[in-house]
Order: structure tokens, then C-alpha cells, then sequence
């Protein structure tokens, strides 16, 4: 065999070890993805806009996967947390609930800091006794709350039985002042060939922007400071 053969031997034969490394690597060697460590703050406020001493038991949760309670300084903290992006969600029984979407999180030895979250306490009313009237192009709503906080009571209007405080075409305000409610409202701008249906909702007295936020998979904004009063009612 010539030196030539010889060394063009040698090089097929270092490819072929080099090939053979390469794909011959355990599993374990591959690259992980990078970890770390989430930390984050919740602020609790009372219905009416005043803050509570105590911020504990906020279910905090990672892609509906990683979930976490608050401690009572509102502190939550997520180990071991790979990096990737991330929506948040944080909710708590009698509050107002907040999501944060598209929160990238680049992992490694320095944690990843979320800004302070508030959330305020929704209004503990009902309403009971609940009549709805169409009275020519005036809609009447009667009913009794079962207390009187002087929260604002939202109607929401719309042409499907889907509407809600998100979902809706017009929305009127009044404020409840007594127990025994008497509200009207003109539907005069809605085509009468065209179904209405309502339902209404009391809103938190220390509501604000600060409560809200923006659902990037509804494509809306999100005003969860408030408690439901009756389901959508068709009315014509």
C-alpha cells in the first residue's frame, strides 16, 4: 500500500471516529435548557380601595402547570423554573382576578423579578326579586340587593345571549344608592328588528385601572373588579 493510500486511509478513519463521537453521545450530555427562579409580589386591597394588612393565600400559577400561594407580605416564589414565556395568572376567592400574558423568562443564576400584581375585593351582594320589563323603547330593571354599599351597577347590552362585561355593545351606570333598585334604560338606539339581551354587574367602590388588565386571547381589556348580579336576560 502507497504512503498516498495509507494517509487517505488515516483521514477516512478519523472521520469516521469523529462521526461516531458525535452521534454516539449519551442523552444526558445533551444541552438542558436553562432553570431559575421566578419571585414576585401581590397586593391585596378591600373592596373599597383601602389596603389589607394581610396578602397571603394568592394562587399564583405558571401555564396553568406551576402553582404557588402568597405569604403574607404577598411574597410567591416559582424554583427551578425552566426559561421560556410564560402567562400568569393570580387568583383569590372574593377578589378581583389578573392574568399577565407573555412574560419571557430568560432563567440562569440571577432570578426573574415580576412587578407588584393588585387585587381588590369584589362586592358580597345579590340580587334578589329581579324583574325585567320592555316598555316601548325603554327597558325597566327592579330588584332588591342584599346590601347597600353605593357601589355603580353596570348594565351590558348585546345581541347574543354571550354578552358580559366583556362582551357587549352598550353598557349604562348608575349608582346603588337603596337596597330596592328602579332602573331604566333606553334601548331607543338599537334597531328594533335586532334581539337584545342584558345582565348586570356591581362594581368594587375603589375600583380603578390599576385592578384591570389586557386579555391578549380574548383581544380585550378586562375589568374583573366586580360581581355578577343576574345571567344575560333576553328582553326583545
Amino acid at each position: 500500500m502507497n504512503t498516498d493510500t495509507m494517509n487517505r486511509n488515516n483521514i477516512i478513519h478519523k472521520f469516521l471516529l469523529l462521526i461516531l463521537i458525535i452521534t454516539g453521545c449519551d442523552e444526558k450530555e445533551k444541552m438542558v435548557p436553562l432553570q431559575g427562579d421566578i419571585v414576585g409580589f401581590v397586593s391585596l386591597y378591600n373592596e373599597d380601595g383601602s389596603s389589607r394588612d394581610d396578602h397571603s393565600n394568592v394562587t399564583v400559577t405558571l401555564n396553568e402547570k406551576y402553582t404557588v400561594l402568597t405569604n403574607e407580605i404577598g411574597k410567591f416564589e416559582f424554583k427551578n423554573i425552566e426559561a421560556g414565556t410564560y402567562t400568569i395568572t393570580y387568583q383569590k376567592e372574593g377578589y378581583s382576578k389578573y392574568k399577565k400574558f407573555n412574560y419571557i423568562f430568560a432563567g440562569g443564576g440571577v432570578p426573574g423579578v415580576l412587578g407588584t400584581i393588585s387585587m381588590i375585593g369584589v362586592p358580597d351582594v345579590t340580587l334578589s326579586n329581579l324583574v325585567i320589563k320592555l316598555e316601548g323603547e325603554s327597558v325597566r330593571i327592579s330588584g332588591t340587593l342584599s346590601s347597600i354599599k353605593s357601589d355603580h351597577i353596570k348594565y351590558y347590552l348585546h345581541q347574543t345571549s354571550y354578552v358580559s362585561n366583556i362582551d357587549y355593545g352598550t353598557s349604562y351606570s348608575f349608582i346603588a344608592e337603596e337596597q330596592e333598585i328602579m332602573d331604566i334604560i333606553s334601548i331607543s338606539g338599537i334597531h328594533s328588528s335586532m334581539p337584545i339581551y342584558i345582565t348586570a354587574y356591581i362594581e368594587s367602590k375603589g375600583n380603578n385601572s390599576n385592578f384591570n388588565y389586557y386579555d391578549y386571547e380574548l383581544n380585550s381589556s378586562v375589568n374583573s373588579a366586580m360581581t355578577q348580579l343576574f345571567e344575560p336576560v333576553q328582553v326583545r
